[in-house]
């Protein structure tokens, strides 16, 4: 899913990006997320994290057997851009750029 037109301040994009542990109180994860990786570079950065999705949730169609154990890896680029990897055991969805590394 790629969305190119949403309203909101460019600077979000970079704070959420970090912000790893608005999972558990922005999205009602079950605990928080375990940081794997955080990296700062000139222009962009990198974070990625650990976490089981659908945590103390009944099923859905994203987790129909039960929580699953995966993870998130956000890249922002600059003011404004960024883009999200999600994975699990049998999920996998990316939302924005692709990563080129």
């Amino acid at each position: 899913m790629l969305r190119s037109e949403i309203n909101l301040h460019p600077q979000w994009v970079m704070e959420n990006g970090v912000d790893f542990a608005h999972f558990q109180y922005v999205h009602k994860a079950g605990s928080l997320p375990k940081l794997v990786r955080q990296e700062f570079r000139a222009y962009d950065s990198v974070t990625e994290v650990e976490m089981t999705f659908g945590e103390g949730k009944a099923p859905t169609a994203l987790t129909p057997n039960g929580a699953i154990k995966g993870g998130v890896r956000s890249r922002s680029i600059g003011l404004g851009i960024g883009s999200a990897l999600f994975w699990g055991r049998r999920h996998h969805a990316h939302l924005g750029l692709r990563d080129a590394g």
